[in-house]
């Protein structure tokens, strides 16, 4: 944790320079020797987290750490106009919703809304998951071309999490097709054992998916109300679709 900490500290120093900072500098602001410090900028720079300019020899923010935050940007400017899309849905079905994109063939959770039912099934879906196991994951998928398909099944290790869990390229291939031709698809316990989530695709303004909405809870409560709930899934999606579409398009979001 020290380490981390010392990273963490040298980095926002060099964050916090307007026209960029020496190693002297730095190491009086984090307080650590000149040796140390330089040792942790030399790893920084390797890994494009920092620049050092060659003649000043200041230090400024490299392209990972733009892309970082041209990223958290991106994504909270769609959380902003995507809640009150997922506020509304969690409000008629009573469910936690999630509001998804795919980004270098993972799920990428932009926003998510709890349910405020007492008994809720705890997900434990991370920021950033592998899309086969998931509603919203298979949404996305299942709206790529054929090329990008093949290319993720050859290249994704398809781990079982459940009992549940499609591990079979073939029966995913199957599956995919299914969820294109219905206009949603279903997560019947694949990530998380007792959990059951419906998801359906988010159109931008070219008519591409490019986002997903699900919700999730108990497996009993959702099938028990399964045609409802999916049709106010597919209705958010659509409305969804048209509010922010335009967002989804734009390369900058």
């Amino acid at each position: 944790m020290q380490s981390v900490d010392r990273i963490c500290k040298i980095i926002e120093a060099v964050v916090d320079s307007r026209d960029g900072i020496g190693v002297i500098e730095i190491s009086e602001a984090v307080e650590l020797p000149a040796s140390t410090t330089h040792r942790i900028l030399s790893s920084l720079v390797d890994l494009n987290y920092l620049v050092q300019d060659r003649i000043s020899k200041k230090y400024t923010p490299g392209r990972v750490l733009f892309s970082i935050s041209g990223k958290l940007v991106r994504e909270n400017s769609l959380a902003e106009l995507g809640r009150p899309f997922l506020m509304d849905l969690s409000d008629k079905t009573g469910e936690t919703v999630h509001f998804c994109v795919l980004e270098d063939n993972k799920t990428y959770l932009v926003d998510k809304v709890r349910s405020n039912k007492n008994l809720t099934h705890t997900s434990n879906m991370s920021f950033r998951d592998e899309p086969y196991i998931t509603s919203f994951g298979k949404v996305l998928l299942a709206n790529m071309n054929d090329d990008k398909i093949d290319e993720y099944l050859a290249n994704t290790a398809l781990l079982r999490r459940t009992p549940n869990t499609i591990t079979d390229r073939d029966v995913l291939r199957a599956e995919f097709k299914k969820i294109k031709d219905q206009g949603y698809a279903i997560d019947n316990e694949e990530a998380e054992e007792g959990l059951f989530c419906i998801a359906a695709p988010i159109y931008d303004s070219k008519g591409q998916v490019s986002a997903a909405i699900s919700i999730s809870g108990p497996a009993f409560r959702i099938k028990d109300d399964f045609d409802k709930n999916l049709k106010f899934v597919l209705q958010t999606a659509g409305e969804m679709s048209k509010a922010i579409g335009w967002k989804l398009s734009n390369k900058e979001r």
